[in-house]
């Protein structure tokens, strides 16, 4: 199966599609929701005290729409894209009423998004790069649709969360990265994916865009092995 065909099976109501769902709607005790509701709080934050509601927004992977739906209910005028092909339904049953007659959301790969060079002052861009193999590509076509000046808010797992979270953590980093410096083993892709930030960082820089602050948002609960406890 491909990381593609991963990410569509991930997303639907059989497997996840419905956890974001719930998550989003109300306090949930897991604090692994937690963490995603605070990144929500964040992003929605940061737009609404830079920009007015004259200013145009992308959702990339808007997913159930938690930030979208904030962002519409506002007056801004936003869109939001998704791969999954259930996703944007969760998403649209978010959005207000007062949206009839607009088309807010689109099923795209945001790796080749339909959108004008420049025409986006903000594009945010939640957790996807994580799921995307060659993320590089959708980090260059956020640079292709922002204007001069414009924001993007990018977020991903970061590996050294499961330094810290997971006992199995550091042992797993240490061998990896032995292999690697040998020429062995090189780290396998896998959806959900976590992304060193020195490494994001090059990207986003390679590709014209420059990092003006980072911060982190939870460690996740504690985890043996990846597997939460």
């Amino acid at each position: 199966m491909s990381w593609k065909e991963r990410v569509q099976s991930r997303f639907s109501p059989r497997e996840d599609a419905d956890k974001w769902d719930r998550m989003y709607a109300q306090d949930t005790e897991n604090l692994d929701d937690e963490f995603f509701r605070l990144r929500r709080d964040f992003t929605i934050a940061y737009v609404t005290s830079r920009y007015d509601a004259s200013a145009t927004i992308c959702d990339l992977g808007c997913g159930a729409g938690p930030v979208i739906s904030a962002l519409l209910n506002r007056g801004y005028d936003a869109i939001g894209f998704d791969y999954s092909i259930d996703m944007p339904d969760n998403a649209a049953r978010c959005i207000a009423t007062g949206t009839a007659g607009r088309r807010p959301l689109a099923r795209c790969d945001i790796q080749a998004l339909p959108l004008g060079d420049d025409s986006f002052d903000c594009a945010v861009c939640l957790g996807v790069i994580s799921y995307v193999e060659h993320y590089e590509n959708i980090i260059r076509e956020i640079r292709r649709i922002l204007k001069p000046g414009g924001t993007a808010i990018v977020s991903y797992r970061n590996e050294n969360n499961l330094m810290v979270s997971d006992p199995v953590g550091p042992v797993k980093y240490l061998g990896r990265k032995t292999l690697e410096s040998v020429g062995h083993a090189p780290r396998e892709f896998r959806i959900g994916n976590h992304m060193s930030h020195g490494e994001v960082g090059r990207t986003l820089q390679r590709n014209g865009l420059t990092l003006e602050a980072f911060k982190g948002i939870g460690l996740g609960p504690l985890r043996f092995n990846r597997r939460p406890l």
